[in-house]
């Protein structure tokens, strides 16, 4: 079973693209923190985590640097390119549900995030 469940912040505000087949996502870095003790930690990760379609346009629209956001989703491995000086893989986590983020008000007068349609019926939360 392929089922990964994240618990971090955004480390910088999500930003809409789109694919060459047309649809829209988001790449975004969470924040995640291994504890250790009661107030120590031990070591922080940085994966990348891949939100598409309806999903990542409201995510655009709300999601900030430092909010906090649990994300349930699946691990997928891609092999690097013959080109690249580091050969290997390249670890990815694709959303299927996004959890906490503090959704109070649009990204609309945040600096260098996009507006994006409001049409929100057809979103997963």
């Amino acid at each position: 079973m392929n089922d990964l469940k994240l618990l971090g912040k955004l480390k910088e505000a999500p930003v809409i693209r789109t694919s060459k087949n047309g649809t829209d996502y988001c790449r975004i870095t969470l924040v995640i923190h291994e504890k250790t003790g009661k107030d120590t930690y031990a070591d922080v990760e940085y994966p990348d985590i891949f939100i598409f379609g309806k999903t990542a346009q409201h995510f655009a629209k709300y999601g900030r640097k430092g909010n906090d956001c649990f994300i349930i989703g699946k691990v997928q491995k891609k092999q690097k390119s013959e080109e690249n000086k580091y050969p290997g893989y390249d670890i990815r986590v694709f959303v299927a549900r996004i959890f906490g983020i503090d959704m109070s008000k649009p990204n609309e007068a945040v600096e260098g995030v996009p507006n994006v349609d409001d049409d929100e019926s057809d979103l997963p939360f």
